[in-house]
């Protein structure tokens, strides 16, 4: 009973607390030690490609994905390295969600054989295969489009891409997701880890926040800290949860994109991902 009423406590707590001020930083904490820092606000987009890749699995960008949750009604999108740019009134990298241009070509999605037609172009960036981490801390500074779930966007680390060549294995905790906007508005998101059991990506861990702020007014510090004891999932530096079950036994690698939400029908306005920056630690 302890636990519950400490829990909804600390629920209440987070949801007065307003983050109107975001730090542009969080201050240097000693267990940690910088192995990367993409810094995107300084100007032009000088893409680290050595690190990150700029859709789909193996660059290819030609690619298509259906809607992230893989139900009826199907979304289908396709990542585009055109989607990705420097934006010079924001001084960050843009994720670009906008209706398919290519309207009438069809292409064959990720997941199926058949042909279909995307609707959906939007930004991707992910860090396989070239990068993977195992066990660390990464920060993301972001700003969000508004509109919650409208305009899917997401922050998480897999075990590997569709089609990858490290194939699932029972019991992997092989997917973590640190800022997840499936919330029907932006005063929110959620965190969740996933475990592959019988086939399948099963949730074993889920948490919902909600904020009086609305998180797409400003820019905001998402990350989590993967040690060999937990993960645990931050807000501007404020912990928000922590999961300390079964924990990953493999590197992961990041992943970043914007899309929309599942089942999507008709149409949408142009709407933006930006991101300021991103860190990668090692636990010392």
């Amino acid at each position: 009973m302890s636990d519950w009423i400490y829990n909804l406590g600390r629920m209440i707590a987070l949801w007065f607390k307003k983050f109107n001020n975001p730090p542009s930083t969080l201050i240097a904490d000693s267990r940690w030690k910088l192995n990367r820092l993409f810094d995107f606000s300084l100007g032009g987009l000088t893409f680290p490609n050595d690190y990150w890749y700029q859709c789909g699995r193996s660059n290819a960008c030609v690619l298509s994905k259906v809607n992230y949750k893989d139900e009826p009604p199907y979304t289908y999108i396709i990542w585009k390295g055109s989607q990705i740019a420097w934006d010079t009134n924001e001084k960050a990298l843009a994720l670009i969600t906008t209706m398919n241009p290519d309207a009438g070509k069809q292409i064959i999605p990720d997941w199926g054989t058949a042909p279909i037609e995307p609707k959906i172009c939007s930004g991707e960036i992910v860090s396989w295969p070239s990068a993977g981490i195992f066990r660390g801390r990464v920060e993301v500074c972001k700003k969000v489009p508004s509109g919650g779930a409208k305009y899917w966007c997401c922050s998480w680390a897999w075990i590997q891409d569709q089609g990858g060549s490290e194939p699932m294995q029972e019991g992997d905790i092989n997917e973590i997701d640190f800022a997840e906007f499936e919330n029907s508005d932006s005063k929110g998101f959620t965190v969740t880890v996933y475990q592959w059991q019988s086939g399948k990506a099963v949730q074993v861990f889920h948490k919902s926040f909600s904020f009086s702020t609305d998180l797409s007014q400003a820019y905001h510090i998402y990350h989590f800290e993967w040690t060999a004891t937990s993960i645990t999932f931050f807000l501007d530096g404020i912990s928000l949860c922590r999961y300390s079950k079964t924990l990953p036994l493999r590197p992961m690698y990041l992943w970043i994109d914007n899309a929309v939400a599942r089942g999507f029908q008709g149409t949408i306005e142009k709407a933006s991902l930006y991101i300021k920056y991103i860190k990668v630690y090692e636990l010392l």
